[in-house]
């Protein structure tokens, strides 16, 4: 061995088999530690002075002389070689750099997490995160929370007192009611807390204000409420996804002569007249004659409303305490529910006789086609006195617009839909190397494809849509083969569902039944079956796919010595039989 001409060397001495002995030297004035690192191709291996059996770094033919670098004992490293390594020799190597750049990053995290002068919040609309100074951060927060119109500050705890108050109305419903019985709160809770996430999006990157009411004692019954009155809300010009948008405009014409454009209300939720929507919640429930009456009180109803919404106490960072007086904030189940009910209801008043061609929202966002520019400022302006919002214009620009997350291109022919994506999205999703069940990543890369088809109005943007689709499952973690397999079965599946003409002699499904004997052979027929059937067997619509191999059907049937595999139907006894629904392909001989 070779000395390096370090006055501390460590020396690999060779052991039986590839297994070495790390013995360590020091000089007197730096005595030895208990422990040292050893470095082999940029990973640390932390082992014990007196001997750490150390597997497969240096081949034992071998003589190395290994390198200990100046330092404490976490910074010291033995330096070996590693270019005679076996190829699982490598493939531990390579694990053990990923577990060192994770325990890195953790600790640099960390390090971040614990540093008070810096505050980590998430990005609005978007998965990163945001290193904000925490002064800046606490003192846009409470620029929000000084607003005597929105919120009002408390020096109590009324945590207790609310519990009594909803209590009390439980009582009063549970004695009058005899089909509706709400269980009463037990338990302790706490005061709810305030959050801000950062729109980087906006100028001046503005906070959007979150309460987190999962601790208080109303967080339980606003759900309830939530379930049992959002079948009432007024849902003539609202969306649930876009693809009720994407309805909308496939079955209405673009007349010549006319634009698109979209209407957005600022801060609807916090802006919300909290009063006048409970006002509308309890017209619509209790007197009208076209929806069925709750069996809650009204007076009842009308006081858990009010308790849930004006009553609900929380924490700000700085260790405050308030409650928001009006306004619905982000963070109450009852958000969704007092923001539809608010625009819907105004909606129905102002659009009751005059009415733009298209007109459809979904939560604050809403589309409208109109023929001239006063036509759209006449609405803008009977929105804002109707509903005391504040509503902006975004202008289609060369007849394009983005909505939700669909490119509309409008034209004298029609409208043409294509996917967008916001600028915020940084292309994150479900890691394809994550520790998670096959089927859920199966849907995520399903999700991406089938919006890729339902957005696109045509091939080409399909196609272009589907190589972004494709660049981004990949930059996530899925391998090229798995996102190319579900790219081509879905869109077989939409052409040949969106297509009834297949060549298919005969377009009525087909039933086939195949039992399978336990056997030691049963593994080796079910093969040759699932063979047979994909050599053979055509899409038959959307939903059914190309088979469906592996459904198992419990039947009632006894033994009876027939075909090999097949037997006559009797309710005595189960078994488990094949389930395949298919098509006869276009070859008429059945290929086996």
């Amino acid at each position: 061995m070779n000395d390096l001409g370090d006055s501390r060397s460590a020396k690999v001495r060779k052991q039986e088999g590839e297994v070495l002995y790390l013995t360590t030297c020091s000089t007197e004035a730096e005595p030895q530690t208990d422990a040292v690192i050893v470095r082999s191709e940029g990973i640390r291996h932390r082992c014990s002075k007196s001997g750490l059996t150390f597997r497969g770094t240096i081949p034992p033919q071998t003589d190395e002389v290994v390198e200990m670098e100046k330092g404490g004992m976490d910074s010291r490293r033995l330096m070996c070689s590693s270019s005679s390594l076996s190829f699982p020799q490598r493939r531990q190597v390579l694990n053990h750099k990923k577990s060192a750049r994770l325990l890195s990053n953790f600790n640099a995290a960390r390090e971040l997490k614990e540093n008070k002068e810096i505050t980590i919040r998430k990005a609005d609309k978007s998965s990163d995160l945001v290193l904000i100074p925490t002064t800046e951060y606490l003192s846009k927060l409470d620029a929000i929370l000084e607003d005597p119109s929105k919120f009002h500050r408390i020096t109590r705890n009324p945590v207790e007192t609310l519990k009594r108050k909803v209590n009390q109305v439980l009582d009063t419903v549970n004695a009058v009611t005899d089909k509706t019985h709400i269980r009463k709160l037990t338990g302790d809770f706490d005061l709810g807390y305030v959050y801000g996430n950062v729109k980087t999006h906006k100028a001046g990157n503005p906070l959007r204000p979150i309460i987190s009411q999962i601790p208080t004692p109303t967080y339980r019954i606003s759900k309830y409420l939530n379930e049992i009155l959002t079948p009432y809300t007024p849902s003539t010009y609202s969306l649930l996804s876009s693809r009720d948008f994407l309805y909308i405009l496939k079955g209405t014409p673009s007349p010549k002569g006319s634009n698109i454009a979209s209407l957005d209300a600022e801060s609807l939720y916090t802006n919300i007249n909290v009063d006048r929507t409970i006002k509308f919640i309890i017209q619509r429930v209790y007197h009208n004659d076209n929806t069925p009456t709750l069996d809650t009180p009204e007076h009842a109803q009308r006081s858990l409303l009010q308790l849930c919404t004006k009553e609900v106490p929380f924490r700000s960072p700085r260790g405050h305490m308030y409650v928001q007086t009006d306004g619905v904030a982000m963070g109450s189940p009852l958000g969704v529910l007092f923001a539809n009910f608010f625009m819907g209801t105004i909606e129905e008043s102002i659009l009751s006789e005059k009415k733009p061609n298209i007109y459809c929202r979904y939560i604050d966002d809403i589309f409208v086609r109109f023929n001239t520019a006063d036509e759209l400022e006449d609405l803008r302006q009977r929105l804002m006195e109707e509903s005391d919002l504040t509503f902006t214009i975004e202008n289609s620009i060369n007849g394009s617009l983005p909505f939700l997350d669909v490119q509309v291109s409008h034209s004298d022919t029609g409208y043409k839909t294509s996917g967008y994506v916001k600028s915020t999205n940084n292309g994150r999703c479900l890691n394809g190397q994550s520790e998670c069940p096959v089927r859920y990543k199966k849907s995520t890369i399903n999700a991406y494809v089938r919006r890729a088809l339902t957005h696109c109005s045509d091939w080409t943007s399909a196609h272009h849509e589907l190589e972004r689709t494709f660049q981004v499952l990949v930059n996530n973690g899925f391998p090229n083969y798995l996102v190319e397999k579900a790219i081509k079965d879905e869109v077989d599946r939409w052409y040949l569902g969106h297509n009834p003409q297949t060549d298919a002699p005969n377009k009525t499904p087909i039933k086939l039944f195949y039992k399978s004997h336990m056997t030691s052979a049963h593994k080796t027929e079910e093969r040759i079956m699932k063979n047979i059937m994909s050599r053979n067997v055509v899409v038959v619509g959307l939903r059914s796919g190309r088979r469906r191999e592996a459904s198992w059907y419990r039947l009632s049937l006894r033994p009876f010595k027939t075909l090999r595999g097949f037997s006559k139907w009797s309710p005595e006894r189960d078994q488990d039989f094949f389930d395949f629904e298919c098509l006869p392909s276009k070859s008429s001989p059945l290929k086996t």
